[in-house]
């Protein structure tokens, strides 16, 4: 009896090291020794799972469907191992051996070290892509910080995901989705204790209207009835934007 309790809560620790290791903020993890060593062992342990037991809690769902998932030199690192399939006993100096060009590939100075944040979500028109603003607010060693990707990549349209019927009795697109991957540097993040990943819509530029050609001009003039065009500058359409988007990422100091 005390044997099998035993195993039992030694079986849970095990269950909740696991976890631990798959939160997001283990996706922040510098790639250095100990780093390295990390990844390793969350690619070799859960790479008999799949992907997505590979990504974990590191893929975030809100009740309206949109995901968010972070990839980091550390998640990548570990997707790359998980994708060999080895033994949960395996070797971690063997594996760290054959795996050696990957490494110095992402713990290489020249190397680009961002984090990806790969935003799936839902806008009101085919091109919100090009108007979804992200930006991450956090506090971390006493002080507030607020960064802004280092470049962004979103698609030029959107692709239509509902319908409703239209007033001609065929159908129009009400929802469109698209993915949208915004690129952080890590190294301020990895001063955050915990941050907001916030994605907002931008305004849409005011409409203009075209300048009356003279023949137009003429034809009003002698036309009572002629309706005079708007101003040049009129002011913006009723905007369609969505509410912001707001992912919380609580993570350990990591020293």
């Amino acid at each position: 009896m005390i044997r099998n309790r035993l195993i039992t809560l030694w079986m849970a620790i095990i269950a909740l090291g696991l976890a631990l290791l798959s939160t997001p903020s283990s996706a922040l993890v510098p790639l250095d020794g100990a780093g390295i060593n990390q990844a390793v062992r969350h690619g070799i342990e859960h790479g008999r799972f799949g992907l997505a037991e590979v990504l974990g809690p590191n893929w975030m769902e809100k009740a309206d469907g949109t995901l968010l998932n972070i990839y980091s030199p550390f998640m990548m690192l570990a997707t790359k191992i998980s994708k060999s399939l080895y033994p949960a006993n395996e070797s971690l100096k063997k594996v760290k051996k054959l795996h050696h060009g990957d490494i110095d590939r992402l713990t290489n100075l020249h190397y680009p070290v961002e984090v990806k944040f790969s935003l799936s979500s839902f806008g009101p028109t085919a091109t919100f892509p090009s108007r979804r603003k992200a930006r991450i607010e956090g506090i971390g060693r006493g002080k507030h910080f607020v960064i802004y990707p280092v470049r962004t990549l979103a698609p030029l349209k959107a692709t239509a995901v509902g319908a409703v019927d239209d007033a001609r009795g065929g159908t129009a697109a009400n929802e469109y989705e698209a993915v949208i991957a915004y690129y952080f540097k890590i190294e301020p993040i990895t001063n955050m204790d915990s941050f907001d990943l916030i994605v907002e819509d931008a305004p849409e530029k005011p409409l203009k209207s075209k300048p009356q050609s003279k023949s137009q001009a003429k034809a009003n003039k002698s036309n009572k009835t002629a309706v005079l065009e708007a101003p040049l500058d009129i002011s913006p359409l009723q905007e369609l934007k969505s509410e912001p988007i707001v992912f919380h990422i609580q993570r350990d100091r990591i020293y």
